[in-house]
C-alpha cells in the first residue's frame, strides 16, 4: 500500500506539472483523468484503514465510505462538497444529495476541521455530538442521521485549509475505531498524499482553462486567505 501510494504521489506530481505548466485550454478528458487518480487513492485510502482494522487489530471491518470535499466558491460563497467519494458496496454509496450539500465554515464535523485546520472526529453516541451537530441546516440533519462516526482531515495548502478528506460510517464509534491513534495517524498521511492536486480545484469543476501554476495559486491565495476570517 505505501509503494502504490508513493506511486500515486509521483503520477500526480507529474499529471499535475504536464497540464499546468502549459498554458492551454484543458478539455473533459483531462479532468476526468485527474479524478480518476483521485478515485484511486480513495480507494486505497479505504484499503490501507480495512488492513489496518483486520491485519493489525483482528477486528471485523466495518461499513465505511470515503469522500473528498473541495473548497469551493459560488456567488461570493465559500463551502465545502464533495468531489469525489468511494464505497465498495453500492448500496452504502453517497446519494446525490449528499453529494451536493454545502458545508459551511465552522459547522459539522468537516467544518469544525476547516475552522481549526485539525483532525476531528464525530461521535453521534458521545456527550458532545451537540458541538458538531448545532448549527445545522434541516437537510444537513437529515440526509446524514444515518451516519453515526466521521472522521474530517483537513488538506492544507500554504497553511489555507483547501480540502477536507472525510471518512463516515453508519456504525458506531467503537466499531469503526476513528479515535485510535494509529487509524487517525494513518489517515493525516493519506491526507497529506492528496495535496498536490488541491493546487487545481478548477480541473476539478469544469475543465476550462487553467492559468498557469504560479497564477492560479496566487489567486486562490487571495481567495482562501479570508476563509478563516469568516
Amino acid at each position: 500500500i505505501i509503494g502504490i501510494s508513493i506511486l500515486f504521489s509521483v503520477v500526480l506530481d507529474f499529471l499535475w506539472d504536464t497540464l499546468i505548466n502549459n498554458n492551454i485550454v484543458y478539455t473533459k478528458g483531462d479532468t476526468e483523468n485527474v479524478m480518476k487518480i483521485i478515485d484511486h487513492e480513495l480507494e486505497q485510502i479505504h484499503g490501507r484503514y480495512s488492513d489496518i482494522i483486520y491485519n493489525d487489530m483482528h477486528e471485523v471491518v466495518p461499513i465505511i465510505r470515503v469522500n473528498l470535499m473541495i473548497l469551493t466558491m459560488k456567488n461570493n460563497r465559500k463551502f465545502m462538497q464533495i468531489h469525489a467519494c468511494y464505497t465498495p458496496n453500492p448500496a452504502d454509496a453517497y446519494s446525490t444529495v449528499e453529494k451536493e450539500i454545502e458545508w459551511y465554515y465552522g459547522l459539522g464535523c468537516c467544518g469544525k476541521s476547516w475552522k481549526s485546520k485539525e483532525q476531528r472526529c464525530f461521535d453521534r453516541s458521545s456527550k458532545d455530538r451537540n458541538f458538531f451537530l448545532d448549527g445545522l441546516l434541516p437537510e444537513q440533519l437529515n440526509f446524514t442521521s444515518h451516519v453515526n462516526s466521521i472522521l474530517s482531515t483537513p488538506i492544507l495548502s500554504d497553511d489555507n485549509v483547501v480540502a477536507i478528506l472525510n471518512i463516515d460510517s453508519p456504525e458506531e464509534m467503537n466499531m469503526v475505531k476513528f479515535n485510535v491513534n494509529q487509524i487517525s495517524r494513518a489517515i493525516r498521511d493519506e491526507a497529506r498524499m492528496l495535496t498536490p492536486i488541491i493546487h487545481a480545484p478548477i480541473l476539478l469543476t469544469d475543465g476550462a482553462k487553467v492559468p498557469r501554476k504560479g497564477q492560479q495559486y496566487a489567486k486562490q491565495k487571495r481567495n482562501y486567505g479570508e476563509a478563516k476570517k469568516r
